[in-house]
């Protein structure tokens, strides 16, 4: 998990002491973005990671998708890609903004 500032940054001074504070590698140990997701599921699994709503009608009842769920689709995604087309496959997609549009970016 990233490891941030907990006060604001508003000189070189405080840029220094950021910096001397852990290299980038202790600040941030994920290596790829799939590494964040799998981060966020693994610490809270049961977290909402997209909440979707279609219509903004206020009786609307939202999609939830917790971190765990959408590292789930995410792996299928992937692993649907690889299958497709081969080890490197190119994705090109044109969606409307869905969870499924989400899974597909990441996915890819």
């Amino acid at each position: 998990m990233a490891h941030l500032n907990d006060s604001p940054i508003r000189d070189q001074a405080d840029i220094a002491r950021f910096e001397a504070a852990m290299t980038l590698e202790q600040r941030l140990p994920e290596r790829s973005v799939l590494d964040v997701f799998i981060g966020a599921a693994e610490r809270r699994p049961d977290a909402t990671a997209i909440t979707m709503l279609m219509t903004g009608l206020p009786d609307e009842q939202p999609r939830r998708v917790s971190t765990s769920e959408l590292l789930a689709l995410i792996r299928r995604a992937a692993n649907l890609f690889v299958a497709l087309a081969g080890p490197r496959p190119g994705v090109a997609y044109m969606l409307p903004t869905l969870v499924e549009t989400q899974v597909t970016l990441w996915g890819a």
